[in-house]
């Protein structure tokens, strides 16, 4: 089972009331382009939080700052309790935070393999690590067909697939999605969102950035709708699918 894939206590853990993910008045800036402007987020242990919005809004930024790929001004920006403010993106690893990036990120000259053994290597656990490579190989069958194969020479679905195996094999217990589906075909999109309602379901702690409003909204407890770099709405995703304004704008269902 793909529980068995992930830390132990996470297999315990239920939704709390406090935040594992805390960011308060988050802002960032590329030269004179505020990217965001004063954001607050929070997503408690268990949850699987949506983040949805156009194309510029500032989704993929809010990760790189969150992640420490970039600088930005915080009041707070916290996982467990725990102050992010001096760590370096490197670091989160160990802690259990672990971003699956927009455009899959491979390393392409790197076997199915290699990569997947790249995302265990904050690990001492080497014969756990080898079981988890395999858990990874049934989880995504394709992998197994192309275990020899370069990353680079796969298609975008199975990069897509490598990442996300790639992610897990650190034994996160909060990951960060920055839009998954994107260029992938139907089948593959199923087969990806059927992951991340597994992983879901088995408590792993989630935020989505996606660009099919419908599919994160539908998978998610809560969600925020962002723009221009500000959260302009937020509540229960049910709420929020069945908003007209959002209906409009995201939705496609007309206003």
């Amino acid at each position: 089972m793909l529980s068995e894939t992930l830390n132990p206590a996470l297999r315990a853990q239920t939704q709390s009331t406090q935040p594992m993910l805390k960011l308060s008045n988050l802002s960032l800036s590329y030269g004179e382009i505020k990217a965001l402007k004063g954001v607050n987020l929070e997503v408690k242990r268990g949850e699987c939080v949506s983040l949805i919005g156009s194309n510029g809004a500032g989704k993929t930024s809010l990760l790189k700052a969150i992640t420490k790929l970039c600088s930005s001004r915080f009041d707070a920006l916290q996982f467990e309790g725990r102050d992010l403010t001096s760590l370096a993106s490197s670091d989160l690893v160990g802690l259990g935070l672990v971003m699956v990036p927009e455009g899959r990120g491979v390393f392409s000259r790197m076997t199915v393999l290699e990569n997947l053994l790249m995302g265990a290597y904050v690990r001492e656990d080497a014969q756990v690590v080898q079981e988890d490579v395999e858990r990874m190989m049934a989880l995504f069958p394709r992998l197994k067909e192309r275990v020899s194969h370069l990353a680079g020479h796969l298609s975008g679905g199975e990069q897509q697939m490598l990442s996300m195996a790639r992610a897990l094999m650190a034994r996160p217990r909060m990951m960060l999605l920055d839009e998954p589906s994107m260029g992938l075909s139907p089948i593959m999109v199923d087969k990806i969102f059927e992951v991340i309602g597994q992983l879901r379901s088995e408590g792993m702690t989630i935020l989505l950035v996606e660009q099919n409003a419908m599919r994160a909204l539908e998978m998610a407890d809560r969600a925020y709708v962002m723009d221009s770099g500000l959260i302009t709405l937020e509540g229960p995703a049910q709420s929020l699918l069945n908003n007209p304004s959002v209906q409009a704008a995201y939705l496609g269902l007309g206003e």
